[in-house]
Order: structure tokens, then C-alpha cells, then sequence
């Protein structure tokens, strides 16, 4: 492999942008050529040419090393002791841009960069959540999809449930009068797929759920849901889509979506990226334009424009994205994802912080940038105990 297909593997891979096959065609080779001379002559560029603040360090970089590594033994077997600061600055570059952290206080100005100082931590390596869901059938039976293969699941009326692809999927095999109704429910630590029958998409977030009929044979197509759900909605101007969450009414018109409507967290956010959605709530609406949220906060439906729709979308992404969020905020994601839950003794932590998280990292490596910005920690059980 050239130098230049090296490096604009690597350089992809650390900006989330490499695809599933240049993701395995990189880790091949590195499985393959960590003694090669290419391999050598890379890693030494990169630590040459490394932006100051992910310049190899041992003492501020080493728990991250670990991780990578761990994460590929083939990696960590083949890499020799002699190469060893060179494998380091390589597994930084992979890493650059989603480990840092800025700790901001209350007046939006920058205080401090978070390092790492010091690898130990009294939080247990708690591993991050993964792909699955529970499907309740309309007759009460419970499939556990995280160990479901691919297939026929059940048949409901006139339409298959299967897993294809990954995906928990609806295929509708004639019209019938009578529809069952599914929910979808990912617990904490898990998030899916879903093909609706009427082969609308939606990514479903960890802690969430969504129920719908297997068949949409009325003048509406109606799902509802609880969390945080992405769609993209498949067009049918005769048979129009709508979304309830809670008290509010999403009606779509052709489109894709974000609705986070989490108990936990204080506002009802939807923000649109495609097309158009009219947001009802107790007799008030309001039509989004792409790039917009809606927010409703008790009983106030309000309208924001310049949505970081990156920020919205980290968690679809494989991404935390904790730009300009609270500790709260923060910690509930991550309670979610990490199916911990969260007590502060004391009072809570202000600031703001900056930064993103790649979400298949251990809790524990998460939290070192947040204590490091003088935020404490302690695991008893599965809770997360928050001092200062």
C-alpha cells in the first residue's frame, strides 16, 4: 500500500469520515505491516507533523494508547517495543479530534484544556452499549433482537417481522383491515434499526421506544415514541405521517427528522434536516424549515434557527457531541449509553464544556477528561456518584 493511501486512510479514519471498508482495509494493514517499512516511515511522519496539542506525551496519552490497542490485539501483538513511540502517535492521530475537552465557565470563556495525567481511576472500565432492542408482538410475546439472527421472527396478520440487514424490518405481504400493534424498545446501552411497513426509516437512540401497526391501513400513517428517534420518512401525499411524543404532535411532510423527548431532560427538542414538519402543542403551531428546532418547554412551543445539526446528530453517528451542554446534560447521555445511573453528593458542577466523545469508548476513558477538569468520580454498583 502507498504512503499517500496510508495517510488518507488514517487522516479519514480520525475524522469519522472513513467508510465500513476503508475502516477494515486500515486496520488490515495494520494487523499485517507493523514491522513493514511504510508502516515505520508513517508513523514517524506523523509524529513529526502532529499538531502541538496531540504531539505524543506518555504521562497525558497512555490510558487512550491502551484502549486502541486493547481494542485490536492483532495491533497490539504485531506492534514492537521499538516502534513503540511511533504505534503511540499513531493511535493519537485516530483519536485526534475526539478527546478534547475545554471546561468553559459561566461566562462562555475558555478556563482550560482537559489532559490525562494519570492512568488509574476508581471507575471500573463499564464497556459501552451496542446494537440491540426487545420487540413486544401485538399478542404480548417478547423477542430480544440483540441475539435474534437474521430472518423470519413472526408473521402478524398478512405481514412478515424479520431482521435484514441488521434491521428489524416489516414486509407487508397483502392489504388487510385489521393491523397489530408493535413497539420497539431499546433499554439503556442499546440503540436500532427499524424499516417501517411502509418503508419509512428510523434509528432508534438507547432508552427509547416506539410503537406503530404492523400495517398503516388507515388515512394516517401514526407512530409514537419515547427518547430520541431519528426518521426519514417515506413519501405518500395521500396517507400523510405523524409522530406523538408525549403531549406534541409532529405532522410530516415528507422529511427527515430528530425528536428528543426524553423524561429526564428538560425540553421536547425536534429538529429538521430535510423537507417540512408542522409542530402541534395544546393548540399552538409552528412549520419547520430545514435546520430549525422546536422546542417545548411546559406548556411554551419556541422556534430556534442555525441548529448544529452535527451536535443533534453525533449520537447517529457513533458520537457524543457535548458542545456548550451542562454536566447534567452530559451525564444523562452517558447514563443512557452506559446503563449507569447518576447521584451527585453536593452540589452540582457548573460550567459548560466543549468536545467530542466517540460513543464505543469505555466509560472509564470518558471520564478522565471530566475529572481532569476537576469533576469527581465514583463507581457504587451501577451508580455513577458525582462529587466536587
Amino acid at each position: 500500500m502507498s504512503a499517500d493511501r496510508i495517510d488518507y486512510l488514517i487522516r479519514q479514519y480520525a475524522a469519522n469520515k472513513a467508510t465500513g471498508a476503508e475502516t477494515e482495509e486500515l486496520f488490515e494493514w495494520l494487523r499485517t505491516n507493523s514491522g513493514d517499512e511504510a508502516l515505520q516511515d508513517q508513523l514517524q511522519l506523523m509524529a513529526a507533523t502532529a499538531e502541538p496539542d496531540t504531539r505524543y506525551d506518555p504521562g497525558a496519552w497512555e490510558p487512550f494508547i491502551q484502549q486502541v490497542l486493547q481494542t485490536r490485539p492483532m495491533v497490539a501483538r504485531t506492534v514492537s517495543l521499538k516502534w513503540w513511540k511511533y504505534a503511540a502517535a499513531a493511535a493519537i492521530v485516530l483519536i485526534a479530534g475526539s478527546l478534547v475537552f475545554l471546561l468553559k465557565n459561566k461566562k462562555e470563556q475558555t478556563t482550560g484544556m482537559a489532559v490525562i495525567d494519570k492512568p488509574a481511576m476508581p471507575v471500573p472500565a463499564v464497556p459501552p452499549g451496542k446494537n440491540g432492542a426487545v420487540l413486544t408482538l401485538a399478542d404480548g410475546r417478547q423477542v430480544l433482537l440483540d441475539s435474534a439472527g437474521a430472518g423470519l421472527l413472526a408473521t402478524q396478520g398478512h405481514t412478515a417481522v424479520l431482521i435484514r440487514n441488521g434491521k428489524l424490518v416489516y414486509d407487508v405481504t397483502s392489504k388487510s383491515k385489521e393491523a397489530f400493534v408493535n413497539t420497539m424498545t431499546t433499554p439503556k446501552g442499546r440503540t436500532y434499526q427499524l424499516v417501517l411497513p411502509d418503508g419509512s426509516l428510523v434509528w432508534l437512540n438507547a432508552a427509547s421506544s416506539i410503537t406503530y401497526p404492523t400495517e398503516f391501513t388507515g388515512t394516517e400513517r401514526t407512530v409514537s415514541i419515547t427518547g430520541e428517534a431519528y426518521f426519514e420518512i417515506a413519501a405518500n401525499r395521500s396517507k400523510p405521517f405523524r409522530v406523538k411524543a408525549n403531549d406534541m404532535n409532529v405532522d410530516v411532510l415528507g422529511t427527515s427528522f430528530n425528536i428528543n423527548s426524553y423524561p429526564d431532560e428538560r425540553d421536547i427538542k425536534t429538529t429538521l434536516l430535510e423537507g417540512a414538519v408542522k409542530i402541534s402543542k395544546n393548540g399552538k403551531t409552528e412549520l419547520l424549515r430545514p435546520g430549525q428546532q422546536a422546542i417545548i418547554a411546559g406548556e411554551n412551543l419556541e422556534v430556534m434557527n442555525h441548529i448544529e445539526i452535527d451536535q443533534v446528530m453525533a449520537w447517529k453517528k457513533g458520537l457524543f457531541n457535548f458542545d456548550r451542554l451542562s454536566l447534567p446534560s452530559i451525564l444523562n447521555q452517558l447514563a443512557r449509553w452506559y446503563d449507569v445511573d447518576i447521584r451527585y453528593e453536593g452540589a452540582i458542577p457548573e460550567g459548560r464544556f466543549r468536545g467530542k466523545v466517540n460513543r464505543d469508548m469505555s466509560l472509564d476513558l470518558v471520564l478522565e477528561v471530566l475529572k481532569d477538569v476537576g469533576v469527581k468520580f465514583r463507581m457504587e454498583g451501577r451508580t455513577l456518584v458525582v462529587t466536587n
